[in-house]
């Protein structure tokens, strides 16, 4: 059953993907499956998990916004976007996240405009700090000592200014409510990884 907050790709009751579908109408159709599904009258962040090429994203983007204004949805978030679509997307409405990946392994969207976009927009960086010193600063704002892995002094020095970032409870706040706890779903390792955990 699908029970993912998003829309973009079109899903069955039954659980079945039929493809891409960024039609306003699918849009309304697959929140309100999202609310039932989540036992809910509102989401915070709601996202576009893929853009449909068949449909304009100021289409899409605009049945977003109408869900915000209805009250409906606090934020609105985009993913796997190009920078192009991203810029479009956020002049019909202001975007709150953009989800990539983004990894050692996957680096694109250094070299493909994506992270120079969101740098510009200021999506998600209120606070004028990198996403991993937000991460940081919330662990920290836990009462747990992060242990931070890198080999470059330029982001050591990031994650020692982590340290300086202050998070107040509204901050918290924010950031629960973009990540709440069970979110993410599945094993953090490969299966025959998480034999090796303990507990």
């Amino acid at each position: 059953m699908h029970r993912r907050p998003t829309a973009g790709v079109e899903i069955t009751d039954d659980g079945r993907a039929l493809g891409l579908n960024g039609r306003p109408e699918y849009v309304r159709r697959a929140f309100e499956r999202s609310l039932r599904h989540l036992g809910t009258d509102h989401i915070d962040l709601y996202y576009l998990h893929r853009v449909d090429p068949e449909v304009p994203i100021e289409e899409t983007v605009g049945a977003l916004a109408k869900l915000v204004a209805e009250g409906k949805v606090r934020h609105i978030g985009v993913c796997e976007a190009s920078a192009q679509t991203i810029r479009r997307a956020h002049a019909v409405y202001p975007l709150t996240a953009v989800q990539t990946e983004y990894s050692l392994f996957e680096r694109d969207i250094e070299h493909n405009g994506v992270l120079d976009t969101l740098r510009e927009l200021g999506i998600a960086s209120a606070k004028d700090v990198t996403p991993s010193q937000l991460a940081l600063a919330w662990v920290q704002r836990q009462e747990a000592i992060a242990i931070p892995g890198t080999k470059r002094r330029r982001y050591l020095e990031e994650n020692i200014a982590a340290t300086e970032v202050p998070l107040t409870a509204e901050d918290i706040a924010a950031i629960e409510a973009v990540a709440p706890h069970g979110v993410v779903t599945g094993d953090r390792y490969a299966p025959e990884l998480m034999g090796t955990l303990n507990g």
